[in-house]
Formats: C-alpha cells, sequence, structure tokens
C-alpha cells in the first residue's frame, strides 16, 4: 500500500529553497527544537545536503508565501547558506533538471567548495551525484 501511494505521487507545485534550508539546519543544530545535534564545533562532521528540481518560485512572506519575490528569496537563500557554512556545516548542493542559471549560480555557491555542486539533469546523474556525495563524506581519512 505505502509503495503503490508512493508511486502514485507527482511532481508540482511551487519552491522556496531557504525553508528547506533553514529546517536542515535546525535539525543539525544543538538547539530546540531538534536539541540533538552535536555542539558547534566538535569533532562530529555536519553535513547538509540541499536537492532542488526547480529555482525560488515563492519568497517568505508569511502565511500564503503568494508574493513571488524571486530577488529577495534568491538573496535570502544564498544568506541561509553563508549563515549555515559559517557554523562548520558542510553543504552539497545538487540542481536536478534545473534550467534556471540564477538559481545553479546560488546553488554553486551554496556548496561549501566547487566539488560540492551537482548539476545533475538525468536519473543517472542524479545517482551518480549522491554516490559521490556519499563517499565523499564516509571516505576515512588517517591523521598523524
Amino acid at each position: 500500500t505505502v509503495q503503490s501511494q508512493i508511486n502514485a505521487l507527482t511532481a508540482g507545485g511551487e519552491t522556496y529553497i531557504a525553508t528547506g534550508l533553514l529546517w536542515g539546519w535546525r535539525a543539525l543544530s544543538p538547539y530546540t527544537p531538534f536539541a540533538d545535534g552535536a555542539a558547534y564545533g566538535s569533532r562530529t562532521g555536519k553535513y547538509m545536503i540541499v536537492m532542488t528540481d526547480g529555482a525560488n518560485t515563492h519568497s517568505p512572506n508569511y502565511p500564503d508565501h503568494e508574493n513571488s519575490d524571486v530577488v529577495n528569496a534568491n538573496t535570502l537563500t544564498s544568506q541561509t547558506c553563508d549563515a549555515i557554512k559559517a557554523k562548520g556545516i558542510k553543504i552539497y548542493t545538487v540542481a536536478f533538471a534545473v534550467t534556471d542559471a540564477a538559481i545553479k549560480n546560488i546553488l554553486r555557491n551554496c556548496a561549501t567548495n566547487a566539488a560540492g555542486y551537482y548539476d545533475s539533469a538525468s536519473v543517472a546523474d542524479l545517482q551518480t551525484a549522491f554516490v559521490s556525495i556519499g563517499n565523499s563524506i564516509t571516505a576515512v581519512r588517517l591523521i598523524r
């Protein structure tokens, strides 16, 4: 039953990337509402993977988000990425079938480094991106 419900899902709707970034950051932070995250600056690595299939189409005006101020949404997305990275969280970004050059540039800059940005045009590219990210995060490092 669950599998059939998943298979019946279709993509659609709008995008506001900054909200996803904020909730991901909350999940990694040592503060409520999730408070289970390791302290910032600890030896525990913190990683965030941001994937989108579109550009910002909504802005943060609460509660309806119907104001499509894309410039403001893009600015807030960039600022949120910078704030997350300033806390030592490593960010990987994946653009899946994204055609908007502006959001691709924002995602490229959001990634902690150039190798952390993936422009995936196909499902195969998407799978390759996640394998690469997984390998990067789990790579064993010996330090003397």
